[in-house]
């Protein structure tokens, strides 16, 4: 027996022979297709959980925007009230903050 071949039998004593090393590659492979299915799951959770926290983010923007257009609203009504109470008071008011700005403007 030569060298060469004595060292592959020394190899494959030491491996467990063929039928060791072609369980070992079956093995292998059923652990590399079980790992490619697990990541395929993860990658459609993590896709999912983006989605509705995503859904989530848009529901509270709603309601936040739905909230300052109802607080508008009402501060607007609140101002006619007081326009409509007083509304020389208001033309003053209005000409006083003119005639600041103008004064404001002129200083340049």
């Amino acid at each position: 027996m030569s060298h060469a071949a004595s060292s592959v039998s020394a190899a494959k004593s030491a491996l467990g022979g063929d039928v060791n090393l072609r369980e070992d590659l079956d093995a292998l492979r059923s652990d590399l297709h079980t790992l490619k299915n697990d990541l395929r799951t993860l990658v459609g959770d993590s896709a999912q959980v983006g989605r509705h926290a995503a859904s989530q983010a848009r529901e509270k923007a709603k309601e936040a925007f739905a909230a300052a257009k109802v607080k508008g609203r009402e501060a607007t009504e609140a101002l006619e009230e007081k326009i409509e109470e007083n509304p020389f008071l208001s033309v003053g008011i209005a000409f006083g903050v003119g005639l600041a700005i103008g004064a404001l403007i002129s200083r340049r």
